[in-house]
Parts: structure tokens; C-alpha cells; sequence
């Protein structure tokens, strides 16, 4: 069973949403326990960077001069390469796995190498490659594992894309040794505004596919989800599983309601509470669990940042039945070019802190320049690159008149999770980062929308 460390979202949350998110290898870990197992450190490495805050440094920068170039860096100007995941071990930092990428001209993530110390030092564990159709989206994700000295064959997911770029199928395949062999297929339907309505999960039984799960989602006049619910196929109709109730407050998230269906009512079981600072930084979290008719204090969380809206630390309690009780802290650094360059995880002990984890990352410089031989003569929203991106990415717009323009990211089941654009603009080509270090892995979808243009594109986070 994989390790969970408590993070600002509460488990259930992020646990349920899997069954949402799609074109992340956590998801398939969590419904296939063949891959959780070589997940396991991996998972707890994607679950210390969800701890950070993304950037409120969506700084639009026009290209004010209006000359014929200009110059587009991706990710702060860098890419990461490698990510090393480390223990404390009685009284010094030990390796215990270590993530390298390689990219491709268009800075899409096309390997990731994935080694572990087995105790003689970091060996090859898994390598998944990505194959990308002409639009970027990722069309297959191959993931291999090192045995006997040779990259062998272990998962592969294959994907298929509407016109709107929207991934509307999802087949996980696995091999048997000589074969690859289906295993669970994700299905998504949209609504107009390329938000997801329906999900149909199904297992493969050896000659068909079988209905398994269910998710069907509502959404506010803004886009915000308010609910969602999730049905179990029982072998012959769809039985109620459980069902998210949300609140908003100036469209962030406030409350969060899990219920589950229990003696033929829904029931409470978990309710989430957030705060933020004056940036829109979720400072507080408290997750309340349901007994005796009453809401129970369970878990806490508390997050700080710097000036620059950077995560700096996190302090996580649990309810020790009538104060808060310590279980976990970290901090996190970054270097001058606000890129998170290393984390560190203390567990508490009863009376103090004790060294757990720390992950450093690295970073390569990139430039890449675009020529523009005019200005533009329509509305036009580019492909995010990179893609799959590690936590920010460029996105480019442009707009041939004064316009009012909204950006705006939201995950798969309809809620903004960042607004990077709310204001008039002139005539010209624009480019913003999105910096995505708070969220889990997965895909999400950013809208533009001027003087009557809408257009919806996919990016994808890979941790």
C-alpha cells in the first residue's frame, strides 16, 4: 500500500478525483495495484510537491515594442531534469530515488527514468515514454520496468482526442509476456463549454468490456463545479457510491461535502474547509469527519508564502480529541528564478521534530524564439508548451483588437483552479506562465475568452 502524506486537500478528496483526472499515472496506480506497487516511492514524492501554492506571478508580458520577434521562454526559462528524493537515515540525508526527463524540440516530456536504491545505490526501476499527435496531446504512455538487465514491458495507456482537443477515451493496457492484454477503459463526455459532464469507467472481463464505475458532474453559472456523483454497476443497474457536494465564496472553493449512500439515503462522511489570504493563497485547511449526527475535528493544515506568493511551509495537525496535535511540517526553497528547487519534510515526535524526507530538484535554461511577421489579424489561442509540464508552463494568446480578456484554468470535473488573464488589452501577442506547483498531477483545461471569441485547450501536470 502506497504511503499517503497528509496534504492541504484532504485524502478522500484527492483519492475520489482520480476517478476524474486522466493522462496521469497516478490514477492508473490507484486502480491497478500491479502499477501501485511501482509507484510506490514515487507517489510520495508527487505528494510533497502537491503541498505547494502556484504562483500568483501570472505577469502577462506583451510584446510592447510590436517589432516583427520575440523571445518565448518556457518554465521561468527552465526545464526541469532531474528531481532527487532523499530519507533521513539516523544522521544523514540517503538517496532513495531519483526522477530524470528528457524533452523534445517542442519541450514536450518524452522519457521519464525513474531509479531507486535498493540499498547498493540508485539502479533503473521504471522508465514511461510519451508519444505526442500533432496538436501535443499525448496519444500513448508506455511505462517499462528494469529487469534482468533490459527495459521490459509493464503498462501502456492510449488516448484519442475530439476536435477540441478534449481526451475522450482512456484504454490502460498491461502485458502478460507476450501480449499486451486490455485491462480498464475511461470514457468522457463535455458539455458546450468543453467541461466534463460524464465519465464511464469499465473493466475488461477476457472478451468485453463491463460497466464498473460511473461519475456524473453539475456545474455553476461560473463553471464551478457544484456537484458530483458516482454510481457502482452491481451487474445489472447503476447503484448510488457517493456524491461531492461544493460551496464557493469570489469562485474559490470553501466547503467540500463527501457523502456516501448508506441504507438507501446519502450520509455525511467528510467536510472540508479552506481559507485564503487577501492573494487567494489557501492558507487553511480543516477536514471534519461525520459522527453522531455532528461534524468531529480531524485534520488541519496550515500553509505560509512569501511575497512572492511562492509556498514557503506547511504545518499539518490532526485533532487529539480536544487540541491540535503536531504530525508534519516542511519548508521549501527556490532559487532567483522562483524555480522550487528543494523540500524538506519533518514528522513530530511528541515533543519535537525529526528529519523525514527532502527533494531537491534541477533545473537546465532554455530559450526559444518565435517570429511574428505581423501583427494578428485574429483571435488565436496556442497550444501550452511545455507539455506535459513540471509546475509551470507558457501559454500564448493573441488578440487583433482592444479587447477584454479572461484566462482561465480549470481542472476536468469544471472548477477554476487559477485565473491568469482579467483585464483589457491591446491589439497584440501575449504570453503568461501558469504555475501549477499546488496541484496534483493530472489534466486541466484553460479558456480564453474575448469580445465573443471562446476556445478551450489541454495541459497536462506531470509530478
Amino acid at each position: 500500500m502506497k504511503r499517503l502524506i497528509t496534504i492541504s486537500l484532504p485524502l478522500l478528496f484527492i483519492s475520489f478525483s482520480l476517478f476524474a483526472q486522466n493522462n496521469v499515472k497516478e490514477e492508473t496506480t490507484f486502480l491497478i495495484s500491479k502499477i501501485e506497487q511501482l509507484q510506490h516511492i514515487r507517489n510520495q514524492r508527487t505528494d510533497l510537491i502537491n503541498k505547494q501554492n502556484f504562483s500568483s506571478e501570472n505577469e502577462i508580458l506583451q510584446d510592447a515594442s510590436q517589432k516583427f520577434n520575440k523571445t518565448v521562454t518556457t518554465q521561468n526559462g527552465f526545464l526541469l531534469t532531474e528531481a532527487l528524493n532523499q530519507q533521513w537515515k539516523g544522521s544523514a540525508w540517503t538517496d532513495q530515488s531519483k526522477d530524470t526527463y528528457t524533452y523534445d524540440t517542442n519541450h514536450n516530456l518524452i522519457t521519464d527514468l525513474w531509479q531507486t536504491n535498493s540499498g547498493s545505490g540508485l539502479e533503473n526501476y521504471e522508465r514511461t515514454t510519451f508519444t505526442y499527435d500533432s496538436n501535443n496531446n499525448v496519444i500513448e504512455q508506455l511505462g517499462e520496468s528494469w529487469l534482468n538487465s533490459a527495459w521490459g514491458n509493464n503498462y501502456k495507456d492510449i488516448l484519442t482526442y475530439d476536435s477540441n482537443n478534449n481526451n475522450i477515451t482512456k484504454t490502460a493496457q498491461g502485458w502478460n509476456g507476450s501480449t499486451w492484454v486490455n485491462n480498464l477503459r475511461w470514457t468522457y463526455t463535455y458539455n458546450g463549454n468543453n467541461l466534463l459532464t460524464d465519465m464511464l469507467l469499465e473493466q475488461w472481463n477476457g472478451s468485453a468490456w463491463q460497466n464498473w464505475q460511473k461519475l456524473g458532474n453539475s456545474y455553476d453559472g461560473n463553471n464551478n463545479m457544484l456537484a458530483d456523483s458516482s454510481l457502482i454497476w452491481n451487474g445489472s443497474t447503476w447503484v448510488n457510491n457517493f456524491k461531492d457536494n461544493y460551496t464557493y465564496n469570489n469562485n474559490l472553493i470553501s466547503t467540500h461535502i463527501l457523502q456516501t449512500w448508506q441504507s438507501l439515503m446519502w450520509t455525511n462522511d467528510y467536510k472540508s474547509s479552506y481559507s485564503y489570504d487577501t492573494n487567494n493563497n489557501q492558507t487553511g485547511f480543516i477536514g471534519q469527519s461525520w459522527s453522531s449526527n455532528t461534524w468531529v475535528n480531524d485534520s488541519k493544515s496550515t500553509n505560509t508564502f512569501d511575497a512572492n506568493n511562492l509556498q514557503t511551509g506547511w504545518l499539518n495537525q490532526t485533532w487529539g480529541g480536544s487540541a491540535w496535535v503536531n504530525s508534519d511540517q516542511g519548508t521549501q526553497s527556490y532559487d532567483a528564478n522562483n524555480n522550487l528547487i528543494e523540500i524538506t519534510g519533518q514528522s513530530w515526535n511528541g515533543t519535537g521534530w525529526d528529519n523525514s524526507y527532502r527533494i531537491q530538484n534541477t533545473y537546465s535554461s532554455i530559450t526559444a524564439v518565435e517570429t511574428i511577421s505581423s501583427l494578428p489579424k485574429s483571435y488565436k489561442l496556442s497550444n501550452n508548451y511545455p507539455n506535459p509540464f513540471n509546475p509551470s508552463t507558457t501559454i500564448e494568446f493573441s488578440i487583433p483588437k482592444q479587447s477584454f480578456v479572461t484566462l482561465k484554468v480549470y481542472d476536468l470535473l469544471g472548477r477554476e483552479v487559477a485565473s491568469l488573464v482579467n483585464k483589457e488589452l491591446q491589439a497584440g501577442s501575449y504570453k503568461t506562465q501558469f504555475n501549477a506547483s499546488n496541484l496534483a498531477s493530472g489534466v486541466y483545461l484553460y479558456r480564453m475568452n474575448a469580445n465573443g471569441f471562446v476556445q478551450t485547450k489541454k495541459l497536462m501536470l506531470m509530478k
